[in-house]
Order: C-alpha cells, then structure tokens, then sequence
C-alpha cells in the first residue's frame, strides 16, 4: 500500500541519479524522462533548461505521467563569477537578478508553485552584514517578480563553514533573516530544511525543523551525507540514505517523519492538490540502478509512514 500518497506529495531529484544531466540541454532532457517514469513518485526536484525546445518537451514529459515540478535554481547563484548575487560587483549581481527571472518564468509555465534556491557564496566574511545587504536587494526584486505567478521561494540553509561556504549557513539565523523580510512585505519568502545538510551544518535536524517552524514549512528536502573528506561523495553530493559512512538512515527518517507529524506538516488524508511537500535527494545506491536506488528509497520512507500511519 502507497501510504506515501495518503500523507503528502513526494519527490525525488532529477540530477542525483543522473550527474550527467548538468552536463547539457540534452543530458538533462534523457535523464529527466527517465526519472519521470518513476510510479512511486508524484514530483521531481530539478531546474528546467532555457532551451525553448527542450523545456517545452520536459513539460509535455512531466504532464504525461502526472507529475509536478518542484523547481530548483541551477548551481550557477552558487559560484563567484558572471551570476554571483552575493558579489560587490553590481553587473554581476544584475546578471544574477535577469537569470533568476528566466528560470521563475519558467518555473511558472511548467505550474510549479515552489522554488527552492539558495545565497550566494559568503563573498567577505569579514564584512557579511555588508554582503546580506546586497542579496537582500537580490531576494528582494525575485520575490517580488514571482508573487505575479503565484510561486514561494524557498531559501536552503547550506554549510557556511566547508564545503559549499554559502552565505546564508545557520538555521535559525536564516529564519531570523527571513522573518524580518516577511514583516517588510516578503510574504511569499520560506526557509528550507535539508537534512543532507545538517550534518555538514553541525545541527541536530529536529532544532532546525522546530525553527522553520516559526514561519511555517513549506517543503522538505532529506538526504545523507558524508562527513569523511578522503570519501568520493564528501559533501554535498547526496549520498543515497543508510550508504557505508554516511550519516543518515532508518532512524534518521524516523524521527524526521515522527517530528514533521508532530508539527502537524505532515498528516493523513491530505486532499491531492494541497498535499504538503516532501522529497528525496540522493545518487544510486552504490552498485545499483537508478530505479532500483529510487525504488528502495521510497520503500523505506513508504515504511516509515506506515508505523505512524497505523
């Protein structure tokens, strides 16, 4: 039994189980159709390419097997560089603001109602308060354009520290951030919880639930990670949940899945076109195929529900 569906809508990302899809246009379309075809699943996580052809074929893709988009900006408002909209130099963070646009309208076309994104890179931590100012104006002008379509960003809480060094890191931090943009008009502004990176983060991920919980969940990403920097899949890489080294598993999802009930996000018999929002992002399980890898993933979340189910 699907206990799954009865409690909220689950996802699982595109580019975990195919890499490859960042290579190309192209890459992406062959691994988004095969990802589409996964029957546990009723949203895919991932970014839609700017190609005109190949977005509208993604669309007509999802459409056909009943899924929806949850829609995540591509990594490159991550970097230093042209699309940094953390960075002092204004053409840059300009750039930032014209390729967030494109990516909302697409976002929009495909009915996706959620985008999840992140900062920048922590440009100057020695001047960070300067830096938060500056994506602020960022933040600020993409809300703004996407409540025309009806559509909530939702910022992800990344490891300022290691590793990815974002601007926006510590959990209750990023909460106090964005309740403060919400009392100046941000009303469509979230946080969210990624539980590949708690860990990375040093934070328990029931605190950092209970913290977005003061402005309300909006949608949950879990994941594994690796905190071994001699392993391959260090990082923020997604190690698949209860892989060699990694840090998350059955109890993990156990508690994770127990709080989010308490919380009240999650409960049963959510009607279809409102369900609360829940996905998986991982590679495969080593040695395993893709399909294999969601399969087993779902199963362990699917069981997981059901103890609290019954």
């Amino acid at each position: 039994m699907n206990y799954v569906q009865e409690c909220c809508c689950l996802g699982i990302g595109v580019t975990g189980l195919f890499p490859e899809a960042f290579e190309s246009d192209e890459a992406h379309l062959s691994s988004f159709s095969c990802v589409a075809r996964l029957p546990d699943y009723e949203a895919l996580e991932t970014y839609l390419p700017l190609d005109g052809k190949i977005f509208n074929e993604e669309v007509r893709i999802a459409k056909g097997e009943g899924k929806r988009i949850n829609y995540n900006f591509p990594i490159e408002f991550q970097h230093f560089g042209k699309f940094n909209p953390c960075s002092y130099n204004q053409a840059e963070r300009r750039n930032a603001v014209e390729l967030a646009k494109k990516h909302i309208d697409n976002a929009a076309n495909a009915d996706s109602k959620v985008i999840v994104l992140t900062s920048g890179p922590d440009t100057d931590p020695e001047n960070r308060e300067d830096i938060l100012k500056l994506f602020t104006e960022y933040i600020t002008e993409i809300c703004d354009y996407s409540k025309q379509f009806d559509i909530d960003l939702i910022i992800e809480t990344i490891e300022r520290h290691r590793f990815k060094k974002l601007l926006l890191g510590p959990t209750a931090e990023c909460v106090d951030y964005v309740l403060k943009l919400r009392n100046e008009g941000l009303t469509n502004l979230f946080v969210m919880v990624d539980t590949a990176h708690s860990p990375l983060m040093e934070e328990n991920p029931i605190a950092a639930l209970q913290e977005v919980a003061r402005i309300g969940i909006r949608h949950i990403h879990i994941g594994n990670a690796i905190l071994n920097e001699a392993d391959k899949d260090y990082g923020h890489t997604h190690p698949a949940l209860g892989v060699q080294n990694g840090c998350n598993d059955i109890d993990h999802l156990n508690l994770i899945i127990g709080e989010l009930f308490r919380l009240g996000y999650l409960a049963q018999e959510q009607t279809k076109s409102n369900k609360p929002l829940l996905s998986l992002e991982m590679l495969k399980y080593p040695g395993t195929s893709w399909d294999t890898s969601a399969h087993l993933a779902y199963e362990k979340v699917n069981g997981i529900m059901k103890t609290f189910l019954n």
